[in-house]
């Protein structure tokens, strides 16, 4: 565990999928606080981030399976952010030798072209069915606010070689 808190009484600010750290970053600057605990099951990404946010404590396990109790310690939860790096079903990726095609149609061997503009062998495709989520919020107007992770979504998994 981090030496540094903020302040051991505030809600806990958690950032799932911590990659870079940028949306760390947002979070950080819109609350005045630092994000405690980065959650991400890939080695690079939660090292990326541990560079980034040396204060923050990470945890390199699978957001879906890790265990909030151990996590938080007990402690009360104000904001749990969750950006995955994931495409809805029907997504068009621009392939080498097909054009677009959806993405529930890539297959591992695939070259892709991503989004930093290189193309890159599809390594590993996964295909995960969850329930839908609504989250509900206010904004500045507090007009109410909804948005919707969808019920199906497959992910791409590029070689960065």
């Amino acid at each position: 565990m981090k030496t540094y808190r903020d302040n051991l009484f505030r809600e806990l600010i958690i950032d799932n999928f911590a990659g870079g750290g940028g949306a760390s970053v947002g979070i950080e600057l819109a609350l005045g606080a630092p994000v405690d605990i980065a959650v991400n099951h890939d080695e690079n990404a939660i090292a990326m981030h541990t560079v980034n946010h040396p204060y923050t404590e990470h945890f390199r396990e699978d957001v879906f399976a890790i265990d909030p109790e151990k996590v938080t310690g007990g402690r009360p939860v104000g904001i749990a952010w969750f950006s995955p790096d994931c495409f809805e079903e029907g997504t068009l990726v621009l392939t080498a030798n097909d054009g677009y095609k959806p993405i529930e149609q890539i297959n591992v061997g695939d070259m892709v072209f991503t989004h930093k503009l290189r193309w890159r062998t599809v390594t590993a495709v996964m295909k995960t069915m969850r329930n839908e989520m609504i989250i509900k919020g206010y904004g500045a107007q507090r007009d109410s606010l909804q948005y919707r992770a969808s019920l199906l979504h497959k992910t791409l998994s590029f070689c960065l070689g």
